[in-house]
């Protein structure tokens, strides 16, 4: 993981060190800037989150790396002149003090001295009251507060000295789910509406997507991956965080023209060919009644037998036996998938002709309750599948750009061992793009561009890219032809293009992994 450059807040190779014990180990991350205003670390209870986020405040000693605020090397100042803004879950507020008594306390400077005049601590008070949802509330003592006002005044308290940075520590973990769903939409309209960049310390879910805008996962004292909500959600890195953000299922599956099949069956994924690892959870699989007419049960449906239910509020779930070994989390072919009773309707399964990665409608009411031992047929549900980028397939695309008989190749500018070599355009898909996507993005930023896509040329080529971990899944170089439909491309991140013959394409230098195609082209600028 590396900081982002334009970040505010850059930690880089942070360290911290209990003893023996390596509690944060080299992590590197930025906070503020375009798309990481509040940045969320996401993880299990004692995997380092809380000390790297004391660590930043300066409370907690480094063993190694630096913090830097707006290229203000922080690391040896002390907390309170860092101008971090702290909030922690138990709100600590001081029970002799008022509710304004504390606000206005985050009004002092360094020496416990008042900051500015009477009047204007005031105004500040009350405006951060209004900010929060108190208003008239200024003159309660803290002991008549509940506990989701009592974190209003501690936000109220962390924001009043205009801080640089707010830092919060599981702000909302010690109230009851109602109200900390309902409090962490307010705190992200309060962040939003001062500006303030934020670093969130949580172990739920549900509150590091409502806060933040990229949340990065902590395992072990490492950083595990970095990502929007949605990005992370259908596209975790590797299996044991798939798992943590909930999918307890994880099978390999082969993509193919757009369409994963896997042990449970087909499910649309906008992914590029080849073996990918997918999670899943209750809601990745309906359960619909095998025999009822209507059900959408095809040949690539899976049966099995229901061995359990559990009825919630918004749904019903089943644990299914397929008899499929290694099928279920637990290696014994149980599945436990979202029941939809109501397929003896007659209505088309939603799932049938779904977008990928767009989730498909509930399907209507949950109808007649499962029983024990009925046979049930499963399906994947679109866009309710994540894709696990550890295992799967990468694609670079290369754009096969033809018009009047000749094809667009770019002349690279680097890295220095390709320098002066022709290559077809293009550029690496980004997590969860199939080729032709990537290559319409990659072709409109590179030469300023709209094409049209069409099928895959045969043949590809296996990358080697540099840092590819262990267990990976390969990196593959395909070409796509392409027709321009608006605009006239300009080279921008090349030294130069050329529209070139079939003759031109035997005697001009093009890079070895572009070569593979050469032959087919020639051939077909000939006709």
């Amino acid at each position: 993981m590396s900081a982002s450059s334009d970040a505010r807040l850059q930690v880089r190779g942070l360290t911290v060190d209990y003893g023996d014990v390596r509690a944060v180990d080299t992590v590197d991350l930025g906070v503020g800037g375009p798309g990481r205003s509040v940045v969320a670390l996401l993880g299990p209870s004692g995997c380092g989150k809380s000390t790297l986020l004391r660590a930043v405040a300066g409370i907690e000693p480094l063993t190694g790396g630096s913090v830097v605020f707006d290229g203000e090397d922080v690391t040896r100042l002390p907390a309170h002149r860092r101008g971090f803004g702290l909030l922690f879950q138990d709100g600590q507020l001081f029970p002799h003090r008022s509710v304004a008594g504390n606000i206005g306390y985050g009004l002092r400077g360094a020496w416990g001295r008042p900051r500015g005049t009477r009047a204007a601590r005031a105004e500040r008070i009350e405006e951060l009251l209004e900010l929060v949802g108190l208003e008239g509330y200024g003159g309660r003592r803290v002991g008549e507060l509940s506990g989701g006002q009592a974190q209003r005044v501690a936000l109220a308290r962390a924001l009043a000295p205009r801080p640089r940075l707010l830092l919060l520590d599981e702000p909302l973990s010690a109230l009851d789910r109602e109200l900390r769903d309902r409090l962490a939409v307010d705190i992200s309209r309060i962040l939003a509406a001062t500006g303030t960049p934020a670093l969130v310390v949580t172990h739920d879910h549900g509150e590091a997507s409502t806060l933040a805008e990229t949340i990065a996962v902590m395992r072990d004292g490492k950083l595990v991956q970095e990502a929007a909500p949605r990005l992370l959600w259908r596209h975790p890195r590797d299996d044991a965080t798939a798992r943590f953000l909930g999918y307890p299922l994880v099978v390999d599956g082969l993509v193919r023209d757009g369409v994963a099949t896997c042990a449970l069956g087909g499910v649309p994924v906008a992914y590029p060919d080849g073996p990918v690892r997918l999670g899943l959870r209750a809601e990745s699989v309906h359960a619909r009644p095998a025999a009822c007419a209507g059900s959408g049960v095809g040949p690539h449906a899976v049966t099995g037998t229901v061995e359990s239910v559990t009825v919630l509020p918004s749904r019903t779930l089943v644990s299914v036996a397929t008899g499929g070994p290694g099928t279920g989390a637990d290696g014994a072919g149980a599945v436990v998938a979202t029941w939809r009773g109501d397929a003896g309707s007659g209505g088309p399964d939603p799932a049938r002709n779904a977008v990928p990665d767009q989730p498909v409608p509930d399907g209507g009411s949950p109808g007649r309750d499962p029983v024990i031992g009925e046979s049930v047929a499963l399906r994947p549900v679109p866009g309710m599948v994540a894709v696990i980028v550890e295992g799967s397939v990468r694609e670079v695309a290369a754009g096969v750009v033809i018009r009047g008989g000749r094809v667009l190749i770019a002349q690279r500018a680097h890295p220095p061992s390709l320098d002066g070599l022709w290559e077809f355009p293009g550029g690496k898909a980004e997590a969860g793009e199939s080729g032709p996507v990537a290559l319409r993005r990659e072709l409109h930023e590179e030469l300023g561009v709209t094409v049209r896509v069409g099928d895959r040329l045969d043949g590809e080529v296996e990358l080697d890219p540099p840092g590819r971990a262990q267990g990976a899944g390969p990196t593959l170089l395909r070409a796509y032809p392409a027709t321009i439909e608006a605009g006239e491309p300009r080279a921008t991140e090349h030294r130069a293009l050329h529209w070139a013959s079939a003759e031109d394409l035997a005697r001009m230098p093009l890079v070895d992994n572009d070569r593979l195609w050469i032959p087919a082209l020639q051939a077909l600028l000939r006709e």
